[in-house]
């Protein structure tokens, strides 16, 4: 059974790196233990228990329906060219500086595929024509896309926290000061990387294709609000306990 088990996590873990579907790739795999075991309802039932589970299922769920939300009412492209306004005026740190915008607005919008559509849009053109290599560029916007760590949408943090029987903020500030300090510091360390490769400046693109932002004029009242959940649960956390209690 243990031989027969490692054979089927190897076979995962290859199944995942041929790109096949993550999810579907872990079920099978599942469902073939269970198989083996002789338990094959069991891998049903499992799976059934946690779509309805009460301490996950509603925190996942609100956390993704507001991020949809926010991308249908184009909430979240005013918040984008509103933060990045800013930092196509700092070309010294623009690097940095768009791996930490991409940290914090995927906090808000916690799917990294989701946060790199938003940004990598809007800050790898203008990475791009600020002189920074394509592939630098791209692995900004890669770079900060982790912020999901600290969001309460992130499926293991509402997990973790029912495990403990605490709430989902509690486990969040548990670990944020640290996720902040990696994040700042990994900013850094790729722009001394782009420094030394020197593919922080001076690129020009050969047939420029990419073109020129169109004019956006940014609605302020829709740029916050993406971020007033989050200023919300954090100062209705009991750490910070500014007001009361919110749960997400």
């Amino acid at each position: 059974m243990v031989i027969t088990g490692i054979v089927i996590v190897v076979a995962t873990f290859i199944a995942i790196i041929k790109q096949f579907e993550t999810r579907l790739v872990l079920l099978l795999s599942g469902l073939l233990m269970c198989l083996i075991g002789g338990q094959l309802g069991a891998g049903t039932t499992a799976f059934v228990k946690e779509l309805t589970n009460p301490g996950l299922v509603p925190t996942i769920c609100t956390v993704l329906g507001f991020s949809y939300v926010m991308e249908y009412t184009k909430c979240t492209e005013h918040m984008v060219y509103f933060i990045s306004a800013g930092l196509k005026k700092m070309t010294k740190i623009i690097i940095p500086g768009a791996v930490i915008i991409t940290f914090l607005i995927n906090i808000a919008l916690p799917t990294a595929a989701g946060c790199a559509a938003a940004v990598g849009a809007l800050l790898i053109p203008a990475l791009i024509r600020s002189g920074v290599h394509p592939a630098m560029a791209g692995s900004a916007i890669f770079l900060g896309t982790w912020g999901s760590s600290l969001s309460p949408g992130l499926m293991f943090n509402p997990q973790v926290a029912q495990l403990a029987g605490v709430d989902v903020m509690t486990v969040i500030a548990s670990f944020s000061m640290q996720a902040i300090i990696g994040i700042v510091v990994a900013a850094i360390l790729l722009n001394i990387v782009a420094i030394v490769k020197k593919e922080h400046t001076g690129y020009v693109m050969k047939n420029d294709t990419v073109e020129e932002g169109k004019e956006f004029k940014v609605n302020y009242f829709y740029a916050i609000i993406p971020i007033i959940p989050l200023v919300l649960l954090v100062l209705g956390s009991k750490q910070v306990a500014v007001i009361p209690e919110i749960s997400v």
